[in-house]
């Protein structure tokens, strides 16, 4: 491996566009060299936009005829094993977008093949690095929330406007697949430990062949309990995060933070205090950093330093073990409701 490290991208879609290839862009320690898409427009748009002169439509092809230390795979999620297993056994470590994989199985063989080759295999799991989630954990790993009991989590978005989505062969699912398992990696992160139990209510649209909206609640084996809302079907995108304990609720607002607001919210218990204080103790994260650019940094970085990625390979497979539970739970209650 050269001091410089040497990438690709797999996907010239809009999370490559817009986030994997503007930060590698940005980033010292690496140099993006070349990159992939079957769609010829796409990879013709984006090599014009990034100057990127080395363009592929197989990506097989830019992995044996590259000479890559890293790549991200922005693919969608059928293509995630096939992509991740062949890299491992170049030696190429992977950022692979979320989710990992299909099924606990693909998920498991992947994390395995990455440790066995020794690359780094890490998730996009991009809630990991949004400035104010990144203040909730640290506050949590000071105690300065005091006992953590519970988190609620909204997350609703306009609808998709990506046809694939909507095919569970291609896409694993729909809003629990989508949107859900960034939420599960969220409170995974923030609680640090194993479920015990869940339960899932969603709506399945057959016109879409996939689910459009979901609750879920999941209790973990330390007693915390969390719940989320799911949605396709807003009329505006919102994204809000409260997390409470024993001594204080911080209420992260996620999308103000996308819109480089970097609103975070700290309400003492009590209603009294809560309004009382209302104003005293809404804070700034103390950085207003791109969480695309952080993820990308954290990668690059683990490689460099030969550690583990905030988000990992088990990581994703623990998500993906999940939402295996909640689908195989969904499936089950619909054809009961339908008796």
């Amino acid at each position: 491996m050269t001091n410089v490290l040497r990438v690709g991208v797999i996907g010239a879609g809009t999370i490559a566009r817009f986030a994997h290839v503007p930060a590698y862009e940005k980033n010292m320690v690496c140099r993006l060299v070349a990159i992939t898409d079957i769609n010829e427009k796409a990879r013709l748009e984006i090599s014009k936009q990034f100057n990127i002169f080395r363009v592929y439509e197989n990506a097989q092809e830019m992995i044996e005829k590259e000479e890559l230390d890293a790549v991200s795979i922005c693919t969608p999620p059928n293509t995630h094993f096939e992509l991740v297993l062949e890299c491992a056994k170049k030696g190429i470590h992977v950022l692979c977008e979320k989710p990992l994989a299909l099924s606990v199985d693909d998920a498991r063989m992947m994390v395995k093949e990455c440790q066995k080759n020794g690359v780094v295999l890490a998730v996009g799991y991009t809630l990991r690095f949004y400035p104010n989630l990144e203040m909730v954990k640290e506050r949590l790993m000071q105690g300065k929330l005091g006992q953590l009991h519970s988190i609620v989590s909204v997350y609703h978005h306009v609808f998709p406007k990506t046809r694939w989505i909507f095919d569970p062969t291609v896409s694993g699912g729909g809003v629990i697949m989508d949107l859900g398992s960034h939420v599960i990696d969220l409170h995974n992160w923030l609680i640090d430990d194993e479920i015990d139990e869940l339960s899932v209510f969603a709506d399945f649209d057959e016109r879409l062949n996939v689910e459009k909206e979901a609750s879920i609640i999941l209790k973990y084996k330390n007693g915390i309990t969390t719940m989320m809302s799911l949605n396709w079907l807003a009329p505006q995108e919102t994204e809000e995060h409260y997390i409470a304990g024993s001594a204080c609720m911080d209420i992260a607002d996620g999308f103000t933070q996308l819109r480089h607001k970097h609103m975070f919210d700290v309400y003492k218990s009590g209603y009294k205090a809560l309004f009382r204080d209302f104003l005293h103790n809404m804070i700034s994260p103390p950085h207003k950093s791109n969480p695309w650019q952080t993820e990308i940094d954290d990668f690059i970085s683990s490689i460099v330093n030969r550690r583990q990625p905030r988000a990992t390979g088990v990581d994703g497979l623990k998500v993906t073990k999940i939402i295996e539970q909640i689908y195989r739970q969904k499936t089950t209650d619909r054809l009961k409701s339908s008796k």
